[in-house]
């Protein structure tokens, strides 16, 4: 019954571990700070310099 109980908690820590890894690799890579950076939004300014 012990073994049971055992295997049970470590396969949801193990699920929580993934879980969490996987969150933590889309936060990485979905930065929005690096597509605005290359890729700026453009102003109302840059528009009336043409």
């Amino acid at each position: 019954m012990i073994k049971m109980w055992l295997f049970i908690l470590s396969l949801i820590g193990l699920l929580f571990i993934s879980i969490l890894l996987v969150l933590m690799l889309l936060k990485i890579a979905l930065k929005t700070e690096d597509a605005s950076r290359i890729d700026p939004i453009p102003n109302d300014d840059d528009y009336e310099k043409h």
